[in-house]
Order: C-alpha cells, then structure tokens, then sequence
C-alpha cells in the first residue's frame, strides 16, 4: 500500500495545472485512503467511498466537511456521466492544506 508521503499536494507541485477536476479527484481520494490508514482507520475492501468518507468524518471531526465533500466528488466522478467543473478545485486545494497540516500519526508501538 502507498504511503501518504508518496502523495504530492497537486496544487503546490504544479501537477493540478495539467490534470482534469475528474483526475484530481481520484488522486486526492487515493492520497486521503493512504492518510486515513496511517492514522489506523483503513478503508475496509466492503465500504463504499461515501462510507468510508462518512467514518473518517466520524472519527476525525476537523476533517469532516472535506472528506465528505471529497467523497461525494469522488462518487460524482466514478459513477455519474458527467465531467467536474473547475469551480470545485477550491474544496480539493482546502483539503490538501487540511491533510498536509493535520498532527502525524501517532507512532505504531510493538
């Protein structure tokens, strides 16, 4: 599984330039499945994206508007017949300041 430091935030490495709101999408969700794993709340192989972006909400309150907002993108983007419009890349920019400024995890203990 990929960590989430191997994610870049698009909007300050310059690749949200050359992508489309659709692709953006898709890559932050990834970023944010990676993120939320390595706090230890994994999205299950069963969950839907709006399930699982609902417990991240649950789970971490601070994140609650963006993952939700992300999730319901990401379902617009994979299952509706339809292409983002730019007009939604403010939320995605919010999240990555959101997700490259939330505390680390908390190391693992063994």
């Amino acid at each position: 599984a990929r960590s989430f430091d191997s994610f870049q935030n698009p909007f300050a490495s310059g690749l949200a330039s050359n992508r489309s709101v659709d692709e953006l999408v898709r890559y932050s969700f990834q970023a944010v499945e990676a993120w939320s794993r390595e706090r230890g709340f994994a999205r299950s192989e069963n969950q839907t994206p709006l399930e699982f972006v609902r417990q991240i909400a649950e789970l971490d309150p601070g994140m609650r508007t963006s993952v939700v907002r992300l999730g319901n993108l990401y379902s617009c983007a994979a299952y509706a017949n339809r292409t983002l419009p730019p007009s939604d890349l403010p939320y995605l920019k919010e999240l990555w300041n959101q997700l490259e400024t939330a505390p680390p995890p908390l190391p693992l203990t063994t």
